[in-house]
């Protein structure tokens, strides 16, 4: 369909959309509080819709309730409205929709594919399969309920269109790119030019003549930029790298010296970090030299916990000596705590354990860790956490942030906030955040800051940005697209 153009993230908007799976952020207080800071700090400026799954319909007026007594008043209450969907988890800004104008004006939603090929692809490894048994039915439908999963996320933008038509009776025309673009990879100037991650062209075949011709004839585009993701097991967005807050300007993640305890895996990430950052900015400034380019700073990235490290090489040993004397660890791993062949399995592989050594062990105390780390790994147990490589990475961006413009000019930033990790003091975050707070008032004269606590967020590979999106203010948009 013919496109106008896209709509930017720094143009007026008429609702903060949240994404939050309800029964499991009430179980967890430092989710709840953090949904609660998020929701009350958008209902200064604009209305705000929680998106959650149909199964959470049973949550919603608990979910209220819960606000109402961390004494949020009823008129701000009375402006969350919910969205219904077969999905809601908590990244939204992924799955959610992005926007457009038709050459008339009209509102159009984009509506991406949401079903990356490579996690498809490998869901067979990341699923609980067992290879020796010879009923295959149980993983089967393990990898069903995974391409349920996707298909179900695919379906937000519509829901969301249905939102938008219901409460504000504008009609909208629903593009539907041959793309898997997810939202939290995705920039515009709302002038033609696209930013997305080298991650998302692999993702889509790795062509970027063919990515670029998408963009033209589905998005309007003119120009497509790609630049590099983090590095790590992170989030490959650029959301939390880069963010473009007018046409003008982008601010960039700077990386901060990593502490002297930090691992030689971390820092060799923060030197990789540093080198993506000099590669994005020269590239910027080849392709788009107007650009006044505005470094953040960004906090050090979070190790993982020793004893988690310990926690985890106990695992593998225990699965390779399961292996060892011909038990399943994966069918040992789905018994319940109190089934007792759990418990005559794991006193099979002690025994076997300590008839190797020649002496009675106990996985807790680092002594015996580390002689059976020499035995099974061929290395003591400090080089394994001297070397260990981090399950996911952790980054502090203080880029995942979320502006808002409302119909009668006020403008704020919604910032995540971060405490001190390791030897980090509240002086130094304080100082950091000073800074940050002087480069985004900088950029957006006037506006607003909040900063929401974020911790509990980062620890789930993402913040504010990751977890909304926007509905441009549909005031002066035309219905009859």
């Amino acid at each position: 369909l013919p496109v106008g153009r896209a709509i930017a993230e720094w143009e007026p908007i008429s609702t903060v959309v949240v994404g939050i799976p309800l029964g499991e952020a009430m179980g967890q207080p430092g989710v709840m509080s953090y949904y609660a800071s998020l929701i009350t700090a958008s209902l200064k400026y604009v209305d705000v819709a929680v998106l959650h799954s149909a199964q959470d319909e049973r949550n919603v007026q608990l979910f209220l309730k819960r606000l109402e007594r961390g004494g949020m008043s009823n008129e701000a209450l009375s402006r969350i409205r919910f969205i219904k969907s077969l999905s809601g988890g908590f990244w939204t800004r992924d799955t959610g929709p992005l926007f457009g104008l038709n050459p008339q004006g009209g509102l159009v939603v984009f509506d991406n594919i949401y079903r990356p090929l490579i996690e498809e692809l490998d869901a067979w490894d990341r699923a609980p399969v067992d290879i020796q048994s010879p009923d295959l039915q149980n993983d089967i439908e393990g990898f069903e309920v995974f391409r349920k999963s996707n298909r179900n996320a695919e379906v937000v933008p519509i829901y969301v269109t249905k939102f938008i038509r219901q409460n504000y009776q504008i009609l909208s025309d629903i593009v539907r790119p041959p793309l898997h673009l997810q939202g939290g990879d995705y920039i515009t100037d709302g002038q033609g030019s696209f930013y997305i991650s080298e991650d998302t062209l692999l993702e889509n075949g790795g062509s970027i003549r063919e990515v670029e011709e998408v963009f033209r004839d589905y998005y309007g585009g003119k120009q497509l930029l790609v630049l590099n993701a983090l590095p790590g097991n992170a989030a490959k967005h650029l959301d939390l790298l880069v963010k473009l807050v007018d046409e003008n300007t982008v601010l960039v993640a700077n990386s901060q010296s990593q502490p002297a305890i930090s691992s030689p895996y971390n820092r060799r990430l923060a030197t990789e970090m540093e080198g993506i950052r000099r590669a994005n900015e020269s590239y910027l400034k080849s392709k788009r030299p107007h650009l006044k380019i505005v470094g953040v700073p960004m906090l050090p990235v979070v190790e993982e916990d020793i004893e988690f490290v310990k926690r985890r090489l106990r695992f593998q040993l225990f699965a390779t000596i399961c292996d060892e004397i011909g038990v399943s660890y994966l069918k040992y791993h789905r018994l319940g705590k109190d089934d007792p062949q759990r418990s005559l399995v794991h006193k099979r592989v002690l025994g076997h354990a300590a008839n190797v050594l020649g002496r009675p062990i106990d996985l807790l105390v680092d002594e015996d860790l580390d002689s059976l780390t020499r035995l099974y790994f061929d290395e003591d147990l400090n080089t394994l956490i001297d070397t260990n490589v981090d399950t996911s990475t952790i980054y502090r961006s203080y880029l995942n942030s979320l502006f808002i413009l409302n119909s009668r000019g006020e403008s704020a930033w919604l910032l995540p906030r971060y405490k001190p990790r390791g030897k980090e003091t509240l002086e130094e975050i304080g100082a950091i955040e000073k800074e940050v707070e002087r480069i985004y008032q900088s950029v957006s004269p006037g506006a607003a800051i909040h900063w929401i606590d974020s911790d509990i967020m980062a620890e789930k590979l993402g913040a504010i940005h990751c977890t909304t999106f926007t509905i441009p203010y549909l005031k002066d948009i035309k219905g009859d697209s």
